[in-house]
């Protein structure tokens, strides 16, 4: 999510002044693609919870995805006095997210966290977001360490995950990108936080590398056909010509 200002669009010029941000999301419900979504409507009612409150409305606002062009709906509180608005629903829900087939089998625990974490996110629960999404890249490491490079489960299990980020990617920029997510999840565990001016959408951004990464280090480690060794049956490479 991201935040956008709407106060010069068209379809408030006759309301009472709406003008402060709104959630603006960055992920199609639809085709789970990132999208600069493009505004195409908005309604404004009433609202009150119970109490005298005069200044909110129920603000519905359109979007069209400019991937797969599909429209959805978020669904915002606004209080005009404290000039803020919640979202509080997003139509249809957000696509659940589908990994690298081979991700998926390598750690389902992987998957269900990120889930989470995406789910927290769309509901502006930063903080849980980010922890569930430091979570998640744990996970998927140690899944990958245990099961596809046959480390001890009792060493990984107990290891640290800024030493395991090292032990698993050699490669300096895979190194960096994995930071990036554990040290802005981290950041988000503590009462005062470090780096409150970089986007909380770097921790998602940064962790999908790191899973495309592991899944085409997957499929290099499982090809589908392959050279015969010595001794199997079947259609044997071409011998090398000898030179003329």
């Amino acid at each position: 999510m991201m935040e956008q200002n709407f106060c010069s669009f068209p379809p408030f010029s006759n309301t009472p002044a709406l003008n402060f941000p709104f959630l603006k999301p960055t992920l199609c419900p639809h085709c789970g693609i990132s999208t600069d979504a493009i505004f195409r409507d908005a309604k404004q009612l009433p609202f009150s919870s119970g109490g005298a409150e005069k200044s909110l409305s129920f603000v519905s606002l359109l979007w069209a995805c400019t991937a797969c062009k599909r429209h959805f709906l978020t669904c915002y509180v606004a209080d005009k006095k404290r000039r803020a608005a919640t979202l509080v629903y997003m139509y249809p829900p957000a696509a659940l997210y589908v990994p690298d087939p081979l991700v998926q089998d390598l750690s389902p625990r992987f998957v269900d966290l990120y889930r989470q974490a995406q789910a927290a996110e769309d509901l502006e629960a930063w903080d849980v977001a980010a922890m569930g999404y430091r979570a998640a890249l744990e996970v998927l490491l140690k899944d990958y360490a245990i099961r596809a490079l046959g480390r001890d489960e009792k060493a990984v299990a107990r290891s640290k995950l800024a030493d395991l980020i090292v032990e698993v990617f050699h490669e300096q920029e895979l190194v960096n990108c994995a930071d990036v997510v554990r040290l802005l999840g981290n950041d988000y565990t503590h009462f005062q936080r470090r780096y409150t001016d970089v986007d909380f959408l770097n921790i998602r951004r940064y962790l999908d590398l790191l899973v495309s990464s592991v899944a085409a280090r997957l499929a290099m480690l499982h090809p589908p056909v392959s050279r015969l060794r010595p001794g199997q049956s079947g259609d044997a490479p071409p011998a090398p010509r000898a030179p003329e």
